[in-house]
């Protein structure tokens, strides 16, 4: 699956060069996710998981990770469809979707959906709770100042919606941060609107405690399990 997703590993001055950031101004080193379009032959955005990130205290006094991830300076956001996507997936209703986040998550479920013929479902990644709303463009304002326009990515209207089954896979977390419980509601809320029957994925009561996405649960229970 990682060579079908074209993901490759590199060194702390290539990564640098990757996602925009000045040689020795950190550690850059690590693994490198291209975003294809189904149907396109080459990348049209990278984004870089760094092996080590920086620490930063919080208040609390716990210790959190920043930066892990990072993509080009000024870039929006895309969902991360693994490479080799057939293009008539995306307008085909007959076929499921599995919104998650992130890019490793997306791979597991592609996996997950292979059947050696046609995929159980079209598992698409966002790079965050809230990436799947981004830029769309700006606006003069009555002022005569560029003012920025947000709203659902544009990847989304590339999609067919209406009529489709489409489940939201988020970690386990959706069921005590409130942030992202937030996220989960609003993205119900855009995908139901576009005429999607919106399903979430609830988490086992048995799920061990110390695991976050549906990776890691694969990696615990074994996929026959999961599915």
């Amino acid at each position: 699956m990682l060579a079908r997703a074209g993901v490759f590993r590199v060194a702390s001055a290539e990564g640098a060069r990757i996602v925009g950031r000045r040689p020795g101004s950190g550690d850059y080193s690590g693994i490198v996710f291209p975003y294809f379009w189904p149907g396109e032959e080459h990348p049209f955005e990278y984004r870089l998981r760094r092996d080590h990130p920086e620490i930063e205290l919080q208040a609390d006094g716990t210790r959190k990770q920043r930066n892990k991830y990072l993509s080009p300076p000024g870039r929006g956001s895309r969902l991360f469809i693994v490479r080799a996507t057939l293009p008539e997936e995306l307008p085909d209703l007959d076929l499921p979707i599995v919104v998650t986040g992130g890019e490793k998550k997306a791979l597991t479920l592609t996996a997950l959906a292979d059947t050696g013929d046609r995929p159980r479902w079209l598992a698409s990644g966002i790079p965050g709770v809230w990436n799947w709303r981004g830029k769309r463009g700006t606006e003069i304002s009555p002022s005569g100042e560029r003012t920025p326009v947000k709203g659902p990515i544009a990847d989304l209207d590339k999609i067919a919606w209406r009529g489709r089954q489409v489940t939201i896979a988020f970690d386990t977390n959706v069921r005590t941060n409130p942030d992202v419980q937030a996220a989960h509601w609003q993205l119900t809320r855009e995908l139901t609107r576009r005429g999607a029957a919106v399903f979430w994925w609830h988490w086992p009561p048995s799920t061990p405690g110390e695991l976050n996405g549906i990776d890691d649960l694969v990696g615990a229970w074994g996929p026959e399990q999961v599915l």
